[in-house]
Formats: structure tokens, sequence, C-alpha cells
């Protein structure tokens, strides 16, 4: 049998997976250690509430991110994990958090930033770097 080989992760992909580490640890700092949706501690990690995959200039923005358990949440959020009572309990706590208007509020920011480039990354990271040590 022939084994495929792995794929090198990009020195850009390298760098945004850094970056989020280090934005989840400054996130457990300013908010802490609880799921902001639920309030259980078991599983915690960065929630994105516009998509990540479909809204990439969103991923390091704060107002987007919230500190949420994988199974308590997370899964239950996305079409693919949950069913619609949690979805909507989901909702109406990011309504609760962010305001009714929370979702176009997110798309407009979205709609009016730059391009993600390396020199932008790097940003993030240094500013990231600052707020984990801090």
């Amino acid at each position: 049998m022939r084994r495929t080989r792995l794929r090198r992760k990009s020195e850009r992909q390298a760098l945004i997976e850094h970056i989020g580490k280090l934005h989840f640890v400054r996130l457990i700092k300013e908010r802490g250690m609880r799921c902001e949706l639920c309030g259980k501690t078991a599983g915690l990690g960065r929630f994105h509430i516009l998509r990540q995959g479909l809204y990439p200039l969103m991923m390091f923005h704060d107002c987007n991110v919230l500190i949420a358990g994988w199974f308590c949440c997370h899964e239950k959020y996305h079409p693919l994990g949950g069913d619609e009572p949690e979805s909507q309990r989901i909702i109406n706590r990011l309504k609760e958090l962010r305001g009714e208007t929370y979702r176009d509020d997110l798309l407009t920011l979205d709609a009016i930033q730059p391009k993600l480039t390396m020199f932008q990354l790097h940003l993030y990271e240094k500013a990231f770097e600052i707020g984990a040590d801090a």
C-alpha cells in the first residue's frame, strides 16, 4: 500500500495558527476560563460568530470571537452539528451579548476590512504576544 505524503503547512498558515493560539490566551486572560454562551468550563476554544472559513478577515476581531465550549455550544451553533432549538438558544445568547443587530454589524465590519497580508498577520502576532504577556 502506498502512503501519501503529508502536506507541509505554508508559512502563512503556520502563522495564522500561532496567532490563533496567542489570541485564545489573551481572550482567556480578559474574559476568564468559561464558555461565554453557557458558562461551562470544559473543551473551550475560540468561537467565531461569522465563520473564519467564509469571513477570514474577521478571524482575529474580538467582536467576532467568543470563548465557547466545543460540545456545549460551538458544535450546536453550526448547521452540521446541532438541532434547531439549540442553535436558537445560542443565537438568542449572542443577541444578549452583542445586541440584536450583531450579525449585520459584523458583516459591515467585514466589508471594510483590508486584505489580510503577511504584514498585518505579523502585526496581530506582536499585538497578541504583548497582550498575552500582560
